[in-house]
């Protein structure tokens, strides 16, 4: 029962900090010291211990020479390498799950691309956000590469992070998207696998393309 619930202390402390880390929630200056965050959390310095440790490990928090603990910071290069990164493995999935020429995969995809176009035409910007990742965590289910998927939940840590603190989804940008889905799913259900991997990565490097030229 102690372990169960030593094991819950921690499990919070880490939601909690990787929560404030993603979404940009503390300061730029902000250094982590165990016992400023355990008192901030309310609990004991074991499970805070416990959490920054996990956080290290993930590189959300890193040691900055000559002053402490600090949340990570995503600078233009390393936002330009994470949609490098996402660009070759969906790219691969897309090319996966075409190769299978299933149509029950392409009719999944089919569903949530409707979803993302019924949101989109009454401006419900929530449902659109929900059915953009319903098809990415499909896609990333149908490939049936655990190693791929390994990879992407990894990634997806800085695509959160870089979603909340740099991008500005509006109408436009969400109907381009959503049209760029629907070209993605038509080549997988064609089981066209090149056409399916050039038009994903076309999506990834046109998200790439908006976010950093904002940055310029």
């Amino acid at each position: 029962m102690a372990a169960k619930k030593a094991q819950m202390g921690y499990i919070r402390a880490y939601e909690q900090l990787k929560k404030g880390i993603i979404e940009g929630i503390y300061s730029e200056d902000r250094v982590f010291v165990e016992t400023e965050v355990a008192e901030e959390l309310g609990m004991s310095r074991t499970p805070v211990r416990e959490a920054i440790r996990m956080l290290k490990a993930e590189n959300l928090l890193v040691s900055v020479p000559g002053q402490g603990l600090m949340a990570r910071r995503l600078k233009k290069g390393d936002i330009k390498n994470v949609y490098e990164v996402g660009e070759a493995l969906e790219g691969m999935m897309a090319y996966i799950v075409a190769e299978q020429k299933d149509a029950d995969n392409a009719l999944a995809l089919r569903e949530s691309v409707s979803r993302m176009e019924e949101a989109l035409a009454c401006g419900d910007r929530d449902g659109w956000v929900a059915a953009d990742r319903e098809f990415h965590t499909k896609l990333v289910k149908l490939s049936g590469n655990e190693f791929l998927g390994d990879a992407i939940e990894t990634l997806n840590i800085y695509i959160n992070m870089i979603r909340l603190r740099y991008t500005r989804e509006n109408q436009e940008s969400r109907r381009r998207s959503t049209s760029q889905h629907r070209e993605v799913c038509e080549a997988i259900a064609a089981g066209d696998a090149d056409y399916a991997r050039t038009l994903m990565q076309y999506h990834w490097r046109s998200l790439r393309q908006q976010i950093v030229s904002r940055l310029d």
